[in-house]
Formats: structure tokens, sequence, C-alpha cells
């Protein structure tokens, strides 16, 4: 049972990190690339902006991509089944599991209704 509480919480943590990093990429993008746009045309007249957005600005939006789509296809930690799709619809913004129902961010001492999980059973 602790196994299963531990699980849990480790899915959560795992989320959590996938979501900010997927939030502060999304924001860090467009200063990155606008901050190579400006030092390109300001500071260096005449020079490609194409190997600078790519070294910095390219990166940046793989790294937004990839934990963007981490945190679409995370997978419930009690069902195992993905927790914002299924086969006909899908929701990033959802409190529950579509499958399960277990709510978001659930206490992992909780089953998802309410009740806490004893050792005994």
């Amino acid at each position: 049972m602790e196994e299963l509480l531990g699980k849990r919480k480790d899915a959560w943590h795992q989320y959590r990190f996938a979501q900010r990093l997927c939030f502060v990429t999304f924001l860090l993008c467009p200063g990155i690339i606008g901050l190579i746009y400006f030092r390109c045309r300001f500071d260096l007249p005449g020079a490609a902006l194409e190997p600078y957005v790519a070294v910095l600005g390219l990166p940046a939006m793989v790294v937004c991509f990839i934990s963007w789509m981490v945190c679409q296809y995370w997978k419930c930690p009690q069902c195992g089944k993905r927790f914002f799709m299924t086969w006909y619809m899908s929701n990033s913004f959802g409190r529950k599991c579509l499958h399960c129902g277990l709510p978001k961010w659930a206490d992992p001492e909780d089953d998802g209704e309410g009740r806490t999980v004893t050792k005994e059973g």
C-alpha cells in the first residue's frame, strides 16, 4: 500500500514539474526570440537571424513542445490511462481523470473520494 502511495505522490511531482516547465518555456520563448531579433537587427546590422534562432530559440520551442506533450499525455496515477484524454475528447484543463474520476492534485493519502487510505486496507 505504501508503495502505491509513493508512486502516486511521485507521479504528481513529475506532472507538476512538466507543467511548470511548459509554462516557463511558453513564457520565455517569445522573449528569447525577441531578444535575438533586436540584438541582431540593432547590434549586428546585416547579420542573418537564422543561426541565432536555430541555436537559442529552437531549443526553447522544442522543450516547450515536449513538456506540453508530457502534460497532455500524462497518465493517471490511479488507473494508468491518460488523465486528460479519451478516444473522443481532450480537456487539458480538466480537474479530474476522465476515466476514473481521480481529482487533480489528489492527496496520496486519499483514495480519490475523500476517504483516507490506511495501512490496513
